[in-house]
């Protein structure tokens, strides 16, 4: 085979996927020496590995919310919205449950990310359990449908 040939093979579906099925043979058969190998270097760069996952968990959180606003449609949904043809300030917008449940749900989830991106799935897959509402309005529906914990108000 010449190199031409072998390059062109190279870019093959069937080539990636032989690829693929190698690699992971070879990492199944070394997985003990990554695994220590992986540990060590954690032990040796502890500090930067934090800075870099906590960067990385911020930016997909972001990247996350991007795409739910995306999906919702980028603006309040409630027709009484106070801006005019509903906010679209994304600084502004939440993602709100439309039956309420959004703290449990929440709770029920170990970290941020594993709930933002539960969201997400179910919004792709055409779930219509959520909404976007401005600050304004998600607070009207939380008084309104008493979805807060209860709260002295002061007048």
């Amino acid at each position: 085979m010449s190199v031409n040939e072998y390059t062109n093979f190279q870019d093959t579906e069937e080539f990636k996927i032989r690829h693929r099925v190698e690699q992971r043979k070879y990492l199944e058969k070394h997985r003990e020496y990554y695994k220590i190998k992986s540990r060590e270097w954690y032990h040796k760069n502890k500090s930067k590995s934090l800075i870099v996952s906590a960067i990385y968990r911020r930016n997909s959180l972001a990247d996350m919310r991007r795409q739910i606003l995306k999906l919702l449609g980028s603006k309040c949904s409630n027709s009484n919205c106070s801006a005019p043809g509903g906010e679209s300030d994304w600084r502004c917008l939440q993602i709100d449950h439309v039956n309420g449940g959004g703290r449990l749900e929440k709770k029920s989830f170990s970290s941020e990310y594993a709930y933002m991106k539960n969201i997400l799935l179910k919004i792709q897959n055409g779930s219509k359990d959520y909404q976007l509402l401005c600050a304004n309005c998600n607070w009207k529906k939380k008084y309104n449908n008493k979805e807060s914990p209860p709260r002295r108000v002061f007048l």
